[in-house]
């Protein structure tokens, strides 16, 4: 879908065109320094494979974002 890339983009500035595929989890960390905000961002992986990690990665979040392939 793009999860990884979306990320990837907004916290490191950068786009690379190889697909890798998440296992698990990936970590991420972005500071909003005008607005005092730290994000902590986790992507974690889309396959059905992984569905039972989901739980302790959304515990005690404030917010999610969900990400949708919608091309059919």
């Amino acid at each position: 879908v793009g999860k990884t890339k979306f990320l990837q983009k907004y916290v490191l500035d950068k786009y690379e065109i190889q697909y890798k595929s998440t296992i698990g989890a990936d970590f991420y960390m972005k500071n909003l320094q005008k607005y005092q905000i730290k994000l902590q961002l986790w992507d974690t992986a889309g396959q059905d494979r992984f569905q039972g990690l989901g739980g302790a990665f959304y515990r005690g979040s404030d917010i999610a974002f969900i990400c949708v392939d919608l091309s059919g």
